[in-house]
């Protein structure tokens, strides 16, 4: 299967633009700019390992260890978007995370179990592997990877529903925006693998919140 990257690098584009307004406009130093500013870092540093593992895959699909640095690359730092995304809403709702240790732990233990499954993923293979052929398929374990995203996006929404009287409601629909924006590529990605847009939508999420909650100049 030829996949398409294309999307991936319009998703870089638009997250170095983001980066560069945010920074123009000084936006730099809050607790959830930060928090944001990471959210967009991962979209992009995911597209590059998306990329980078099409391109390796096709020119040495017999190099299965550099095949493996950049999906490790990819999953590990992609998984990491809806955990930060909760903190970000957290931040931004005004809720004290210097909540007890316990409940702290409570909120990053499914992204931890997602690394846990990747790093036993050398051995065990249950995550990803690579068939007969040398081409990457998702392993048994992987539905966790996908478990854990819905999980954090279902809690997400949650928040935001519960706190929907105290916020703008221009901004709240920029966070549901960006939750649908991480959806219906999952979708259009089942029935079309090959286009890989899943990270290309989260960049127009992302641009969405830019203008609705990071802009300063409202």
């Amino acid at each position: 299967m030829t996949y398409n990257y294309y999307f991936d690098i319009a998703s870089i584009a638009l997250s170095l633009f983001t980066v560069y307004h945010i920074v123009r406009k000084k936006g730099v130093g809050e607790k959830a700019n930060n928090i944001y500013l990471m959210i967009v870092a991962v979209c992009m540093i995911s597209a590059v390992s998306d990329i980078f593992s099409v391109v390796v895959a096709e020119s040495r699909p017999d190099n299965f260890l550099l095949q493996d640095f950049w999906n490790y690359m990819f999953l590990g730092v992609h998984n990491a978007m809806p955990y930060l995304f909760i903190l970000y809403i957290l931040n931004i709702f005004g809720i004290s995370l210097s909540f007890a240790k316990g409940k702290h732990i409570l909120i990053a233990a499914p992204y931890a179990l997602d690394l846990l499954l990747l790093a036993s993923n050398g051995f065990m293979r249950w995550v990803f592997y690579y068939d007969f052929l040398g081409m990457y398929q998702h392993g048994p374990a992987f539905v966790v990877l996908y478990a854990v995203a819905i999980l954090y996006m279902v809690a997400a929404f949650s928040l935001v529903i519960k706190n929907r009287k105290i916020f703008p409601a221009d901004k709240r629909n920029s966070l549901l925006f960006f939750m649908l924006m991480c959806c219906i590529p999952v979708v259009i990605q089942m029935f079309y693998p090959y286009l890989l847009i899943e990270l290309f939508f989260q960049a127009l999420g992302l641009l969405g919140m830019l203008f609705n909650i990071e802009n300063k100049d409202d």
